[in-house]
């Protein structure tokens, strides 16, 4: 690729520091001409496993200063799902697809979101075209030759990515789709100055997910209503999690609750008493 046309590029490190120096490096500009946005600031894992590195997006930005951040809710960087050795008694082992680490837009069991109040059409369509042009400008640059059309402009604002390499795009567990939803998103809050969600899908990766996770519950559900005990899942982010509370909300034998901690947090699938 041209360097001339090299303006941004993402850097994973042992920590953030070491990931804005490489960047330094890559680009070849000081640290004060860089826009840095963390994905994740890593961690150091238990006992030196289940490690991760810290990941960064480093843009080149001229003399003017560049727009605030977007008002995002205060959320996790991206994670990746992990499978945790020792699962409570009657863990399904479901390798049915991979899931999708991304940022957790909303609540874990919450209702589906309203439409952005006060935000005329013509105002959602500029910034979904805003978001494609991020979107397709981020694929060049990763060497990707992609297709990318606007699916909806509502909430949330929906990108379809067209592409022979959906499987590089998705990658495993679906964290570098993951990873590439959070930039859009950060970058489309600081064109805009407005915080607006932006789902990208591939293909529709993320709905045919979407209805495996919904089978799965109901199937698991019957399997906690005739063995009559619990069953923990295998651990996933939230976004998912939520998905199965909905597809269960209301279900005449059985409740869920999740338990543990980030990135190894589990739903957990009761009968009720």
């Amino acid at each position: 690729m041209d360097e001339r046309r090299r303006q941004s590029v993402t850097v994973s490190a042992k920590t953030v520091d070491e990931a804005i120096a490489a960047a330094e490096r890559e680009l070849g500009v000081p640290r004060d001409r860089l826009d840095i946005t963390v994905i994740t600031e890593g961690s150091r894992g238990f006992l030196g496993m289940r490690a991760e590195n810290a990941r960064i997006l480093a843009m080149v930005v001229g003399g003017a200063p560049t727009a605030p951040p977007p008002v995002a809710p205060a959320q996790r960087p991206v994670h990746e799902g992990a499978d945790v050795a020792g699962a409570p008694v009657g863990v399904a082992a479901e390798e049915e697809g991979e899931f999708v680490a991304e940022e957790e837009y909303a609540d874990e069991e919450g209702e589906e979101e309203p439409a952005e109040p006060g935000v005329r059409a013509e105002q959602r369509q500029e910034t979904a075209r805003i978001a494609q042009d991020i979107l397709e400008t981020l694929l060049r640059q990763m060497d990707l030759r992609a297709r990318v059309s606007i699916r909806t402009i509502g909430n949330p604002i929906v990108l379809d990515v067209e592409t022979e390499n959906g499987g590089l795009l998705i990658g495993r567990h679906g964290d570098t789709l993951g990873a590439l939803q959070y930039i859009v998103n950060v970058l489309v809050g600081k064109r805009t100055r407005r915080w607006t969600k932006v789902v990208v899908d591939v293909e529709r990766w993320r709905e045919r997910r979407e209805e495996t996770l919904r089978a799965l519950a109901l199937r698991q559900a019957e399997r906690v209503r005739q063995q009559r005990r619990p069953i923990a899942l295998d651990p996933m982010p939230a976004n998912e999690r939520r998905i199965i509370h909905l597809a269960l909300q209301g279900h005449r034998d059985v409740d869920t609750h999740s338990e543990g901690e980030e990135p190894n947090r589990r739903l957990i699938i009761t009968p009720k008493r």
